[in-house]
């Protein structure tokens, strides 16, 4: 059985499995600081920001069963605007998600190529990730690509009955 991972940009009709692997992530892990899952509704807003825009796009990871010519969403990042302010427009956010039975098969790693890629290519000059600090696979990601830690927010959520603190990591892509 032949299996491969396909990233492509996201379309219309990807948002309810993007919200199943979100969710996971509400519910399970300190990943993400929403404490509540969110409805394909409460989503749409900040789907269409990501859909078809060319600075910011969204991505999907699939699993591809050549067999059976089958595609099941495995995961999915954005790039997102650091701020709204005009002086920051050479920075952005990435964000990753991969669905929790598919984790440690190199998912997020060709996410977060494809996310540095489109960095370039768009001429930004930093990216930015935010992990929550007893996040050690994001963590070690992050580092592996050749992100800095530049500093920490401490007891900054609360979650599953104790305070917890985010990392920032910062990547500088060189000027042409």
């Amino acid at each position: 059985r032949i299996m491969s991972i396909k990233i492509r940009f996201g379309r219309i009709g990807d948002l309810p499995a993007i919200v199943d692997i979100y969710n996971y992530f509400v519910l399970n892990s300190i990943a993400t600081f929403d404490l509540q899952p969110k409805k394909v509704e409460d989503r749409q807003k900040w789907f269409d920001v990501h859909v078809d825009n060319p600075r910011f796009p969204i991505w999907i990871a699939e699993l591809v069963d050549e067999a059976k010519s089958e595609c099941k969403m495995v995961g999915w990042a954005t790039f997102s605007e650091w701020s709204d302010r005009p002086a920051y427009n050479a920075t952005g956010e990435l964000s990753i998600y991969v669905h929790h039975e598919h984790q440690r098969l190199g998912i997020g790693g060709k996410l977060m190529q494809i996310i540095l890629d489109h960095a370039k290519e768009h001429k930004f000059h930093a990216v930015i990730g935010r992990v929550s600090e007893t996040n050690d696979q994001s963590v070690a990601m992050h580092l592996k690509f050749g992100f800095f830690h530049v500093g920490q927010l401490r007891e900054v959520g609360f979650k599953f009955g104790k305070w917890l603190g985010v990392e920032i990591f910062q990547k500088l892509l060189p000027l042409e």
